[in-house]
């Protein structure tokens, strides 16, 4: 199977007739996400889930999935992890130069002068702005994702161009 973007995870058991708390590890929103294609992780196996009511709970969700229509059988999925398929389809459009972590990870990163980085293992997100991790053979590196550093990116070309020094 490819491998699943963990979008969620399952919190505690809501009210009496099977919902779940869910908690939302995305930032545009799991109600813009195509629930079709949303899967569960139980005993280290990814199923196919049918959820039919997705609410908006303080700062989560609240999530009611068929077959689960009560507590005491919808307790069952608490601490399970949502996933969907790594695919474009899944997601919203985003608005011009913008893009999903998804997409960044892997890029090889290259300085104004030329100079190879490395590729991007992950990002890390800080209060401030976003931070690329950016590894090669001989060094790690941090990169800030901000627009004074980040150049351009070619998702089709596989790169990322940034104005960073290479004793960073």
């Amino acid at each position: 199977m490819n491998k699943l973007i963990i979008i969620g995870k399952i919190g505690s058991t809501y009210g009496l007739k099977g919902k779940l708390k869910l908690y939302d590890f995305t930032k545009i929103g799991l109600n813009r996400i195509n629930k079709n294609s949303w899967k569960i992780k139980q005993n280290q196996e990814w199923k196919q889930i049918s959820p039919f009511y997705l609410k908006k709970y303080q700062k989560n969700w609240l999530i009611k999935i068929s077959g689960y229509d009560y507590p005491e059988i919808a307790k069952n999925l608490v601490n399970s992890y949502i996933g969907i398929k790594n695919h474009i389809n899944h997601f919203p459009d985003l608005p011009y130069n913008e893009f999903y972590y998804i997409d960044l990870k892997g890029l090889e990163v290259i300085s104004i002068k030329g100079e190879k980085y490395g590729k991007i293992l992950y990002i890390i997100e800080t209060k401030a702005n976003d931070v690329l991790f950016v590894q090669n053979n001989k060094k790690k590196r941090l990169i800030p994702y901000i627009s004074n550093v980040i150049i351009s990116v070619n998702l089709k070309k596989k790169k990322i161009l940034v104005d960073w020094p290479s004793n960073f």
